[in-house]
């Protein structure tokens, strides 16, 4: 069979910046759905009505990973600038990383990871690569540095800045960790309470 060759640009399509959310909704529950029916049409709902949709006997399943900060800027040992995005953590002191600087690291070189608030910067030594990764050794804990040192990556589709700049998009495992109620308002349901209610109609959860 003949297979055609696919380009990024392929995917492109125009997207209104109005129509891009800055910023979720206090109520979650209020987000909108949107609604696959069997026949393949359409209808805008809101998450709370997931609950209408729900069958005795359907599963769902949840994320239940953390999001961690991930993105870091230094300068390399020769003083070059670069910009590190961690992939993934694969050791208490090892990361793969995405790498972008002006030349390709070498194994051996030493990176300083610049602090935000302008302390003491923090080290790595390049193992080596993994195709167009970067094995990276960190001097502290990865998880540590990313907490302290590390930026939110973000997509150049958010213009505004963020009001809670401890969030991120690359993600971890994590042990299930209980999420507080939001403010109730007269007359809204909560995401959590959604969540409870799903036991009631006997749907089965997995994460």
């Amino acid at each position: 069979m003949e297979t055609k060759e696919q380009h990024l640009s392929d995917f492109d399509f125009e997207l209104p910046e109005s129509l891009i959310a800055q910023y979720p909704l206090k109520d979650r529950a209020a987000s909108r759905l949107l609604h696959v029916k069997p026949d393949g049409s359409v209808e805008d709902l809101h998450f709370r009505d997931i609950l209408n949709l729900l069958k005795p006997g359907d599963l769902l399943v949840f994320n239940n990973t953390k999001v961690i900060k991930a993105r870091l800027n230094g300068k390399k040992e020769t003083g070059g600038v670069f910009e590190a995005m961690t992939e993934r953590v694969t050791g208490t002191y090892e990361a793969i990383s995405m790498m972008r600087a002006s030349k390709a690291a070498k194994p051996g070189t030493i990176l300083y990871f610049d602090h935000p608030e302008g302390k003491e910067p923090a080290r790595a030594e390049v193992l080596g690569r993994e195709g167009e990764f970067f094995r990276l050794k960190f001097d502290h804990p990865v998880l540590e540095v990313l907490d302290e040192y590390g930026k939110v990556p973000r997509r150049p589709i958010f213009s505004m800045p963020l009001k809670n700049p401890t969030k991120a998009v690359i993600r971890r495992s994590m042990p299930s960790i209980p999420v507080p109620l939001p403010h109730r308002r007269q007359g809204s349901t909560s995401r959590m309470n959604c969540f409870s209610r799903f036991a009631i109609k006997a749907v089965k959860k997995f994460s």
